[in-house]
């Protein structure tokens, strides 16, 4: 379950395509989740890339697909 203040690694929307294609690696990124919307069944993540903060949202459902929840909550 995606938890506030939970520390995820997951693969950037702009990558997906990469998933299917076994010639390309996609790059894995680390973030925090930083909202969490139960009855919308999503959660946003929050990331530093190329020097910016960056936010991105994901399904319930992808958890474990693109996301992968960690088990200790990140240091705030």
């Amino acid at each position: 379950m995606a938890l506030m203040g939970r520390s995820v690694t997951f693969i950037p929307t702009q990558d997906c395509d990469k998933i299917a294609r076994p010639s390309a690696k996609a790059r894995r990124f680390g973030g925090t989740v930083v909202y969490v919307n139960k009855p919308n069944k999503y959660f946003t993540v929050e990331y530093e890339r190329r020097g910016h903060t960056m936010r991105e949202s994901f399904k319930f459902a992808e958890i474990g697909k693109v996301v992968k929840v960690h088990g200790n909550k990140a240091n705030c």
